[in-house]
């Protein structure tokens, strides 16, 4: 999307016509226009403003918007003209609490892989995010990067602290205290145990215990690896 607006013309029966400004000046189109794209649209769109003066003398201004691949949304206003604070922001569920997206952020809900993860974690009660247990494939052997030889997969306990879609990770606690970040899109599957009851969480990389630089000041800690 984007493209041009011409400010000071009129199209009347299929016929455009250039009066140029009548109670505004350059500076006050130029203005209210990079103010409106700065704090009424999400995400900020480029826009450069020209003023044109025709050979009648009539002044028109140029608003060129800039193309885009993104989405973007206009902040909704009231009969006065004044944008209404939130109209754009979208409500999300998240346990039983609400989060509210900008349109910015809209981007990340398109993803089908992060949609889908998404959903599945929303599913988990938070009663329930005390323990889950997290798969993940475990290598045999592992020789610096990328991985060499064959792997497991490997259970371990964990609590779901929580799920940032901004940060585009959930994030993990175990018995130590360690805490781990992983990719949305990393998550595989989302699961209740048959036999525990207990809801399950597959990811697509493993995770490694690292050593500290220095154990009395930086004890271990777990890092998520990535497949390669």
């Amino acid at each position: 999307m984007g493209g041009v607006i011409l400010v000071g013309a009129v199209i009347e029966n299929d016929e455009v016509s250039y009066p140029g400004l009548a109670r505004q000046s350059f500076g006050d189109v130029e203005q209210i226009y990079e103010h409106a794209a700065k704090h009424d649209c999400s995400p900020w769109p480029a826009v450069d403003v020209v003023p044109i003066t025709r050979a009648d003398g009539a002044k028109v201004v140029a608003v060129n918007v800039a193309p885009s691949v993104e989405l973007i949304a206009a902040r909704a206003a009231n009969r006065d003209g004044a944008a209404i604070d939130g109209s754009w922001r979208f409500p999300v569920r998240r346990g039983t609490q609400a989060d509210y997206l900008e349109p910015k952020e809209l981007a990340m809900y398109m993803d089908p892989q992060v949609r889908r993860a998404l959903v599945l974690l929303d599913r988990i009660p938070d009663a329930q995010r005390e323990l889950v247990f997290v798969y993940h494939p475990q290598p045999d052997a592992m020789a610096g990067m990328p991985w060499e030889g064959t792997y497991r997969t490997a259970r371990a306990n964990a609590k779901l602290e929580g799920v940032a879609v901004h940060e585009n990770t959930i994030t993990l606690s175990y018995s130590h205290r360690s805490i781990l970040r992983v990719p949305l899109r990393d998550v595989r599957d989302v699961w209740r145990h048959a036999t525990h009851e207990t809801w399950c969480i597959r990811l697509a990389g493993s995770v490694q215990m690292m050593p500290g630089k220095h154990p009395s000041q930086h004890p271990d800690f777990l890092d998520y690896v990535p497949l390669p």
